[in-house]
């Protein structure tokens, strides 16, 4: 994938460094909608946590639709089975998300700390697992 804003060298994939950056922009969703959750609406750590991993997925789908993999984007029927496939191949790296969080927020640590590190430890799986599933590779498409 050719990006008109992002140059890459050849050893480093471009759609994953798209896809890191707007993982990037979903760890501050995240963190933002989890101190409005805990902070100011006065929610549980563990649900605003839960919570804000959904807004979080959701806008990374979106803005991965139109921009990591705009070549392939999903649109009308498609992009919503897309939504849905994205959840459940986000589960995975939602729980470590969660699970982690919850355990540096256990130890102490500030809340954002806590989101922040939980956003990081799931965007692993998650790039593995949506690259692959949903936005699949079609002949011709190259630096993936």
């Amino acid at each position: 994938m050719e990006s008109m804003l992002l140059k890459c060298p050849a050893w480093l994939p471009t759609r994953f460094v798209m896809f890191g950056l707007v993982g990037l922009s979903g760890v501050v969703v995240q963190v933002l909608v989890l101190g409005g959750l805990h902070r100011i609406a006065g929610v549980n750590f563990l649900w605003a946590q839960v919570l804000s991993v959904w807004v979080a997925m959701t806008t990374n789908f979106v803005l991965n639709n139109r921009l990591t993999f705009g070549d392939r984007s999903l649109v009308g029927a498609s992009f919503f089975r897309g939504l849905l496939s994205f959840y459940a191949a986000c589960t995975l790296g939602a729980i470590f998300n969660v699970l982690a969080a919850e355990g540096v927020y256990a130890m102490g640590q500030h809340w954002a700390v806590a989101g922040a590190v939980g956003a990081v430890v799931g965007s692993i799986s998650n790039y593995l697992s949506t690259s692959r599933l949903i936005w699949r590779k079609t002949s011709g498409n190259q630096n993936e």
